[in-house]
């Protein structure tokens, strides 16, 4: 991948960051902390960066340190999620859901063009950051 992976940084365990289409295996979805979202078509074997997904870059505060007296990066996307609903066999889905860890903004995404385009998904609370269990 062409961006750098924190395995024990902050937010490891928010959610799952990579999802596989249950009606296209083919089609995965993968959030990182800083490099945005990004999607396969062939099973993982190349990866191309969602150029449409919203800019949900978070500068840490300037005073603000996170553990080991390093500064917080933020924990990026989150969570990706595939509708299956929205699908069928063979014909993937078309409703993607992604969660950025934001305080304070829009942090719930969806798409129902399969990842064409991107929205926040409205009347969310903005003042809790996503996780999943």
């Amino acid at each position: 991948m062409p961006f750098k992976f924190g395995g024990n940084e902050d937010g490891r365990g928010n959610g799952e960051r990579m999802s596989v289409d249950p009606n296209d295996g083919n089609v995965l979805y993968l959030g990182t902390r800083q490099a945005g979202l990004w999607k396969s078509t062939d099973g993982a074997v190349t990866w191309r960066r969602v150029e449409s997904f919203p800019d949900v870059t978070e500068a840490p505060p300037a005073a603000a340190a996170g553990r080991g007296g390093r500064p917080s990066r933020g924990s990026g996307i989150v969570v990706t999620l595939f509708d299956p609903r929205s699908g069928s066999k063979g014909k993937g889905s078309s409703t993607i859901y992604a969660a950025v860890s934001l305080l304070g903004r829009d942090n719930l995404f969806r798409s129902t063009d399969a990842g064409g385009t991107w929205q926040a998904v409205p009347g969310q609370p903005t003042q809790y950051r996503p996780t999943t269990w």
